[in-house]
C-alpha cells in the first residue's frame, strides 16, 4: 500500500506540466502497465501526457541514444516535435 501511494499515476493531477514519456515495448525491468496506468489516470484529471512505445527496446531504450540505433532516432525525432509542439503552444 505504502508503495502504491509513490506511483507516479497517484500523484498526478491537473496542473502537472505535458509530459512525454518513452517506454520500450520489451522492457521487463519496468513494465508497460505502469505507464498504461499513468497515461490513464492522467486523461481522468485532464493532464497532458503523451507517451510513445519504442518497439524492441528494452529498459533504458537499450543503450540510450546511442548514435545509429534505431530507438534513438525515434527518440530524438519524436522529442523534438514534441518540445516544438508544446513550446509553440
Amino acid at each position: 500500500m505504502e508503495l502504491q501511494a509513490l506511483s507516479p499515476a497517484e500523484q498526478v493531477d491537473a496542473q502537472a506540466p505535458p509530459t512525454l514519456v518513452f517506454v520500450g515495448d520489451q522492457d521487463t525491468f519496468a513494465p508497460a502497465d505502469g505507464v498504461t496506468t499513468l497515461q490513464a489516470r492522467a486523461r481522468e484529471v485532464g493532464a497532458q501526457i503523451t507517451v510513445v512505445e519504442v518497439p524492441f527496446a528494452g529498459h533504458m531504450i537499450d543503450g540510450g541514444l546511442i548514435n545509429g540505433y534505431a530507438g534513438s532516432q525515434l527518440v530524438r525525432t519524436t522529442s523534438l516535435a514534441w518540445l516544438t509542439e508544446v513550446l509553440e503552444g
